[in-house]
């Protein structure tokens, strides 16, 4: 098990890569990425004004998505430290999750659910809430 200092930082979410090995965090201002079984951070994206609200990581623990206040989900390549286009959703992302693949990301927001492929510009498939 490895734990962390986080001194005054307060992690505002945290996902797991399915396979265990890299944890995600988004912080005010930072998004990091930890080697579990190392207990060492492997890699932080510094964006001073974002706020990180969710975050989720590919399950090879190789891409990490991150929405923001500014309704958009920004991707990274962890090893490489490349992002990756930005997703524009237009709405408050309430949860994001990746497929098992890792090559799709799904998008909740309120009343409406969609399916990216990881790099494209808009959704695949897209699900309205209807009443």
């Amino acid at each position: 098990v490895a734990s962390w200092q986080i001194q005054h930082l307060v992690p505002t979410s945290l996902a797991f890569s399915a396979n265990g090995q890299r944890l995600a965090a988004g912080f005010v201002g930072r998004l990091k990425v930890y080697d579990v079984a190392a207990g060492e951070e492997i890699s932080t994206i510094h964006q001073p004004t974002t706020t990180f609200l969710r975050v989720a990581i590919s399950p090879d623990g190789r891409c990490v998505a991150a929405s923001m206040r500014s309704r958009r989900i920004q991707m990274w390549d962890v090893d490489s430290h490349t992002e990756l286009p930005m997703l524009n959703v237009g709405e408050t992302v309430r949860d994001l999750a990746f497929a098992a693949d890792g090559e799709r990301l799904a998008v909740v927001t309120k009343g409406r659910m969609g399916v990216w492929e990881v790099g494209g510009e808009k959704p695949e498939v897209s699900y309205s809430e209807s009443r």
